[in-house]
């Protein structure tokens, strides 16, 4: 099974169970908690500020990023840049102790479509960005939310009228405005980059 027939399953198994449901919320956490991934992902190592990492495997440095920022500001608005750059700066002193010279970084999400975002880090790791398709996880869905956690009219909204004139459910990734994308790069290139 491709893994869009299998994301398909998951998702079909989840609304069966969520139609059934008495307690939703109940039905939907239990529901991550039983996913596989869920349960063997790799803990974070670090975090600073809105960016965090863990180890893949001891030479891979997968990168996350979530908002922390309590100025009242979107995270990546232009006053917010320097705090950021600074986050990661400290971020990658910290990788550079515990894993050293000799690894590569990666990430995915659909924020590496917006230029405030990929205006943090190196060129090779932003140049590097191909897109994957993935129903799960934030990703693909935190395009419809905003830094206060609400939900984005005009982008849900046209996600609603892809949805419906996807002919097949294999293309039903195809809808989303921002596709993720999957970038990857040296470590050093962030360590010459962050100056660390």
């Amino acid at each position: 099974m491709d893994a869009t027939a299998t994301l398909i399953t998951v998702w079909r198994n989840y609304l069966a169970g969520f139609a059934r449901a008495g307690d939703r919320l109940a039905w939907t956490y239990e529901f991550y908690l039983a996913d596989a991934e869920t349960n063997t992902a790799p803990p974070l190592v670090a975090t600073i500020g809105c960016f965090s990492y863990q180890l893949q495997a001891a030479n891979l440095v997968r990168l996350h990023f979530q908002n922390a920022d309590t100025s009242g500001y979107s995270p990546l608005h232009a006053s917010r840049v320097e705090q950021r750059r600074s986050e990661l700066s400290r971020l990658f002193a910290h990788v550079k102790r515990a894993v050293g010279l000799y690894a590569e970084v990666t990430g995915t999400s659909w924020l590496y479509n917006l230029a405030s975002y990929r205006r943090l880090f190196p060129e090779p790791y932003v140049a590097s960005g191909t897109v994957v398709q993935r129903l799960r996880s934030m990703p693909q869905w935190g395009q419809f939310v905003d830094h206060t956690g609400r939900i984005k009219a005009a982008p849900a909204q046209r996600f609603r009228a892809a949805v419906a004139a996807v002919s097949s459910i294999t293309r039903l990734p195809d809808a989303f405005p921002l596709q993720p994308l999957a970038a990857r790069a040296p470590i050093q290139c962030f360590y010459d980059h962050h100056g660390v």
